[in-house]
């Protein structure tokens, strides 16, 4: 009797502890699984970012095949501005001004003058005929001095032929034949005037 009392005691008390072992391993369950459920959500939120990653790495992607197409087109671009530019330099350097090239005719170029030297004496020959009117008008014609010498009076009176044509050389200019009879006829009306008698009236 006291043996199986013995006996059921230690089996109670060996019950106990697994009771309590139980417990402890019910408990450290309930951590694992809250842990679980905490790795989970986190594995969640993983794979939630790594999808926005792909996205993003996706549009990523997309936008540095555009950037490359896009400096690809202005490679080609700048190609063809540089040989554009290359041949309007050469048309330019090629191109010759109408203005320099004067056709001359054969006959006229027997001694295979330059056209560049011919274009240099028509342009001196242009220069001297516009400078040529300044020149003449630069001299002003004196027909009628203010102080005659009194030898030269009396030599113009008893010789009018000599006397008109005695005028200052300045007077004679080709550019106005008009100013030079006019000039003549004033003259002559002059000594025609001085030569009258005084005791003559109208």
């Amino acid at each position: 009797m006291t043996n199986s009392q013995s006996k059921i005691d230690l089996l109670e008390e060996q019950n106990s502890k697994l009771v309590l072992q139980v417990d402890e391993l019910r408990k450290k369950f309930a951590e694992i699984e809250a842990e679980n459920i905490k790795v989970k959500a986190e594995n969640a939120k993983v794979k939630a970012e790594n999808i926005g990653i792909k996205a993003e790495n996706t549009k990523l992607k997309q936008t540095l095949e555009e950037h490359e197409r896009r400096f690809s087109k202005l490679e080609c671009d700048v190609s063809l501005i540089k040989e554009q530019n290359l041949q309007d330099k050469d048309a330019n350097i090629l191109q010759v001004p109408v203005s320099l090239q004067v056709p001359i005719p054969p006959e006229i170029n027997s001694d295979n003058t330059s056209t560049k030297d011919i274009s240099s004496h028509i342009d001196m020959s242009q220069l001297k005929a516009e400078s040529q009117p300044n020149e003449e008008e630069a001299i002003t014609p004196n027909p009628m001095p203010e102080t005659v010498h009194s030898s030269t009076q009396s030599k113009s009176l008893t010789d009018p032929e000599s006397s008109i044509t005695s005028l200052p050389q300045d007077i004679i200019d080709d550019d106005t034949a008009e100013t030079l009879d006019f000039v003549e006829t004033v003259y002559k009306e002059q000594f025609n005037t001085r030569k009258m008698p005084r005791n003559f009236r109208y």
